[in-house]
């Protein structure tokens, strides 16, 4: 069930009642620095002071800017579970996410299911 909810340019964000963050990216987004901003503010608003847990659905995603990887990069999440299209995506994602290793843990799944599981760990 869903306890609050956060509109983007490139998609929406939803607070379960589990307290993970849901971002959902539509179809064909492309996530610029001002998209990157936009959703830092909408997790903060969602999260208000509590640590921010978060599941992203990537994919739809059609490319993400090198800045708004940098906003990304130390951004205040807590923990970050990365959902990608298939084996493939994961595979360079992971290769990606080594170079430019974030400041807090984050994952790559391919199932939402295990995403969760792995979520679930980091919550207070």
């Amino acid at each position: 069930m869903v306890k609050a909810r956060y509109q983007t340019k490139a998609g929406a964000m939803e607070m379960g009642e589990d307290h993970i963050i849901r971002f959902r990216i539509l179809p064909g987004a492309t996530v610029d620095s001002e998209t990157a901003k936009e959703c830092v503010a909408g997790v903060a608003e969602l999260a208000g002071p509590k640590r921010h847990i978060l599941l992203i659905d990537m994919r739809n995603l059609r490319d993400i800017t090198q800045g708004a990887r940098r906003i990304y990069h130390d951004g205040p999440a807590f923990a970050v579970a990365l959902l990608v299209a298939s084996p493939v995506s994961k595979v360079i994602g992971s290769f990606f996410i080594g170079l430019n290793r974030p400041s807090y843990p984050l994952r790559i799944f391919t199932s939402e299911t295990k995403a969760i599981e792995w979520l679930k760990d980091y919550i207070e």
